[in-house]
């Protein structure tokens, strides 16, 4: 269990219109409909494993939107309904022991232990800086940054369980696994549009690729038939 002694305390649970959900192989995706948005100042927060107790926390800046971060609430309690409690990290890139730098993924690629980056945890990630170049630098720029949920229950009988201590006042906890997902974010001051999560002990979240525009597939398809055509013409 990590413990890097970070706990975001944020109150108030975000109020989020419809959300319409598909899944990517293991990976369930869900739309925000409308996006959550963070804006001068606020602390809009999102359940993205449906316990009922906010996972991150998102801050959209000052007046200006000159400053933009993701926060991570370190421990939930346990769910009945889950079956476990979880504790929220950002994925990092670990650029020396102990340190990392935000890590940001492509579409079409994978988030977890088979990243091809060497992955580091952290409870919060920045995502644009007044006066710094980045992933979110201007307004309408977009980013995709990953998360880990650790999951453990709390452990009953030694004996039959790998229990180990837990943190504070967890008790001796039995570690279950991962779940891996993906925050789609924008700059305008910070919307999440969508996240993904896969199942617990999935290697990994799925990012979907970015779609074809509508009418490319017809496209390819009629210059495929006009080059089948000219090559029957020619024989």
């Amino acid at each position: 269990m990590k413990n890097y002694g970070f706990t975001a305390f944020f109150s108030g649970l975000a109020l989020l219109g419809l959300s319409s959900l598909e899944t990517q192989a293991a990976t369930v995706i869900t739309t925000l409909d409308p996006p959550l948005v963070a804006s001068n100042g606020s602390f809009p927060g999102l359940d993205v494993d449906g316990d009922g107790w906010n996972d991150f926390y998102f801050y959209g800046g000052g007046e200006d939107g000159d400053y933009g971060a993701v926060f991570a609430a370190e421990g939930s309690p346990f769910s009945e309904s889950l079956g476990y409690f979880s504790y929220a990290w950002l994925l990092g890139v670990e650029d020396s022991p102990g340190n990392a730098a935000t890590a940001f993924f492509e579409p079409g690629s994978e988030v977890g232990l088979t990243s091809p980056q060497e992955l580091g945890i952290l409870p919060y990630a920045e995502l644009y800086v007044a006066g710094e170049a980045g992933e979110l630098g201007e307004i309408g720029d977009t980013a995709i940054i990953g998360f880990v949920l650790e999951t453990y229950r709390p452990c009953v009988d030694e004996t039959t369980q790998a229990c180990e201590e837990g943190d504070g006042d967890d008790g001796l906890v039995e570690f279950l696994g991962y779940r891996f997902g993906w925050f789609d974010l924008e700059r305008g001051s910070t919307i999440v549009n969508r996240y993904g999560l896969a199942d617990l002990g999935d290697p990994a979240a799925i990012i979907p690729p970015v779609p074809l525009p509508a009418g490319l597939p017809l496209l390819l398809a009629g210059l495929g038939a006009f080059g089948l055509a000219a090559r029957r013409r020619q024989a």
